[in-house]
């Protein structure tokens, strides 16, 4: 019953008076978030929200704010588990004043709990936190920890902050992200967990606005180009996916030097998903860089492709023909014509040997 009641106690605030939400439903809400049973404080805490934004600033300051600064010590790892995810929204709930002086500390708790869990879901919300705290107590209270957590001993942990560190170069700008958040890049790039690799990579194209073409050359070109020899096919395959994106950002001089021929050698890959994608991103590449580009650099790699002894690699070469038709011109379609056809024409008398080997075989 007090479960069911704590679910639903922000409805009760719709229809009512501030004085009635003051007098009435607020020591309501204060026992239920100190029940002996820690679902009922979660429910208490996940439904809060529309509470908190009902009533005058003066009101959450005195009678609201300390119920977040309890719950951040609560026994039960889940209700500070729900306070980690639930904090951004309660820091809008109450207000810049509150967020600033004291909501900041209650978060570096947070990153500091003992249970992995509190502490990855913390970690996972560190851009949207970063948008609203005072930006001075971010950058000399929270990142330290942050910088601790990308060393955690859980990889759900270190994971979890790199889904969202990113992010956060936007709010503090080109040079506290030169200084504080590109070393953790580096470091997460790294990791052995190929999730926590993935998260990176997955948000990169959001890192080059903020630092500039030279210094992400200079800094996460290389690691990238070191992923794309990953163990980890996905990895491989999540580097592949982002090329386009990190194409348009650097420029067509810089990318001919230092990220074509890693385009190129995908084409070769061993797994089948990464010659896929490394093809089908001739077409993205070719609509970036235009035709000539194409002609220079793509179609010399097929011809290669085409004459190698190994017929997957010739079967990726008739498909990167094949998507590459799509957005060339008449002029270039006819090379790429000329070599399908004469790839079909290999493929159809390897499939006609493979038809005698089995008649034979099976009759003979």
């Amino acid at each position: 019953m007090r479960r069911e009641a704590a679910q639903n106690i922000s409805k009760f605030t719709v229809n009512l008076k501030v004085q009635d939400i003051v007098s009435e439903v607020i020591p309501i809400f204060k026992a239920l978030i100190s029940d002996e049973q820690d679902s009922v404080r979660i429910q208490a805490l996940s439904h809060c929200i529309p509470l908190y934004e009902s009533v005058p600033a003066e009101y959450k300051i005195s009678q609201l704010l300390p119920v977040v600064l309890n719950v951040v010590n609560d026994k039960a790892w889940r209700v500070r588990w729900t306070l980690a995810n639930k904090l951004h929204e309660l820091c809008v709930a109450l207000g810049q004043e509150a967020s600033y002086n004291s909501l900041g500390s209650v978060y570096e708790s947070l990153l500091n709990d003992m249970e992995a869990e509190v502490r990855a879901a913390a970690a996972s919300h560190v851009h949207k936190i970063s948008r609203i705290i005072n930006k001075d107590f971010f950058v000399q209270r929270i990142i330290p920890t942050v910088k601790h957590l990308a060393s955690d001993v859980s990889e759900y942990v270190r994971a979890s902050l790199a889904s969202s560190i990113i992010e956060v170069a936007s709010v503090l700008g080109k040079e506290a992200t030169v200084d504080h958040i590109l070393p953790l890049l580096l470091l997460l790039l790294r990791d052995e967990n190929s999730e926590v690799r993935l998260n990176i990579i997955s948000n990169l194209g959001n890192i080059n606005n903020i630092i500039g073409v030279e210094l992400l050359s200079q800094s996460l070109i290389p690691a990238i180009i070191q992923l794309s020899e990953d163990a980890k096919w996905r990895v491989r395959l999540a580097i592949i996916e982002h090329i386009p994106v990190l194409a348009a950002q650097v420029g067509k001089h810089f990318f001919n030097d230092k990220l074509s021929m890693l385009c190129m050698g995908w084409l070769g890959d061993e797994v089948y998903s990464i010659r896929r994608a490394a093809a089908e991103n001739l077409l993205k590449l070719t609509e970036l860089f235009g035709e000539e580009w194409t002609k220079e650099i793509v179609l010399p790699r097929l011809e290669i492709l085409h004459s190698n002894s190994n017929y997957l690699h010739r079967v990726t070469s008739l498909y990167g023909m094949q998507v590459l038709c799509k957005v060339i011109a008449p002029s270039v379609r006819y090379v790429t014509y000329s070599l399908t056809h004469s790839l079909t024409y290999s493929l159809t008398y390897l499939l006609i040997k493979v038809i005698k080997l089995f008649y034979h075989y099976y009759w003979l």
